[in-house]
């Protein structure tokens, strides 16, 4: 069906879904968002316990220092961005393009690969359409 370059595209393919899901993989991207979530978790909590001493009128040094402390706490234990976030988001900021275009490809190279299955599927599709022949 591919003729005689059939198995040469189809373990092309193969490496390149292997190489997008080691990427994918090397990213942590369910790691990390399930820590950003513990953290807005807990930042909301810290949040509520505020708002009901407000509510109470129990605010004294105290109690604004130690509130403080552990939001301070919290924001130590979040994520930070990368580099090239603040490059992305501020065009003064000291980020390399070459960095910039590195984290521009390793985001969009997931999709990037459906395309190549998409294209190897295509021609099966028209020959199985065709009745096989």
């Amino acid at each position: 069906m591919y003729g005689s370059a059939g198995p040469t595209v189809l373990v092309c393919v193969s490496v390149a879904a292997l190489v997008a899901s080691l990427v994918v993989a090397g990213l942590n991207y369910g790691v990390r968002s399930r820590d950003m979530f513990m953290n807005y978790r807990a930042i909301q909590r810290l949040s509520v316990e505020a708002e009901a001493q407000q509510q109470r009128g129990v605010f004294d040094d105290d109690s604004v220092r130690k509130l403080s402390e552990r939001y301070n706490a919290l924001l130590d234990d979040s994520e930070n961005h990368t580099s090239a976030d603040y490059g992305f988001s501020d065009p003064t900021a000291a980020v390399s393009k070459w960095t910039l275009r590195a984290t521009r490809v390793l985001t969009f190279l997931p999709y990037i690969a459906l395309v190549v299955p998409i294209l190897v599927v295509l021609p099966f599709a028209a020959w199985a359409f065709r009745g096989g022949q």
